[in-house]
């Protein structure tokens, strides 16, 4: 039986050029930058998710914020069933 045991939580910064610049909520978008998270099982399994803000205008939050925040949860999906997604929640 595998193990979905979520071993390691990994984030990665991932700048998203935009073909052509546009605006979002009256603020020009230049190059939002994606907070990337991947999961991975004792089995090695991996899941990946992703975050963006294209504008701060629209919700007054960050990227930077974004990114601390996952950091702050990461360390609490360490040892946690990835398979029993209601404990997750």
């Amino acid at each position: 039986m595998r193990s979905t045991v979520i071993r390691q939580v990994h984030l990665y910064r991932v700048p998203l050029p935009p073909v052509r610049s546009y605006a979002m909520s009256s603020a020009r978008v230049e190059t939002p930058v994606s907070t990337i998270v991947e999961l991975q099982t004792a089995d090695g399994l991996a899941g990946f998710g992703e975050a963006c803000m294209g504008s701060a205008v629209a919700q007054g939050q960050t990227n930077n914020g974004i990114f601390a925040t996952a950091e702050l949860l990461a360390q609490a999906l360490i040892g946690v069933d990835a398979a029993r997604l209601t404990d997750i929640h």
